[in-house]
């Protein structure tokens, strides 16, 4: 199984053994249905076992705080993008390609 999950190494061998294991009728029935539904309704709601909602905030405004940051420090970068080449800029840049190369 790890042959082929890696990628590396196609093992046919054990390529049929899987594709012989997998069973050709898969039928969910109620019960499984709502077992998925209260899976994700778990996963997604805002009472966690392991984070308080205080810390849950906490962590809410950081990410907001890094967002805000980055989409001001993303408009100065575009502002310097579209600025024009400088003969500085230019002469650097040259100076720093290989002699002899196209």
């Amino acid at each position: 199984n790890s042959d082929i999950e890696s990628g590396k190494i196609l093992n046919w061998n054990q390529f049929k053994k899987l594709k012989s294991k997998k069973s050709k009728n898969t039928i969910f029935d109620a019960a499984d249905m709502d077992n998925f539904e209260k899976f994700f309704a778990k996963l997604y709601t805002n009472q966690h076992a392991t984070m308080s909602s205080e810390k849950k905030e906490a962590l809410l405004e950081e990410a907001v705080q890094i967002s805000t940051k980055n989409t001001q420090s993303d408009t100065q970068n575009i502002e310097d993008l579209n600025k024009p080449f400088t003969c500085k800029e230019i002469a650097e840049t040259i100076s720093q390609l290989k002699n002899g190369k196209s």
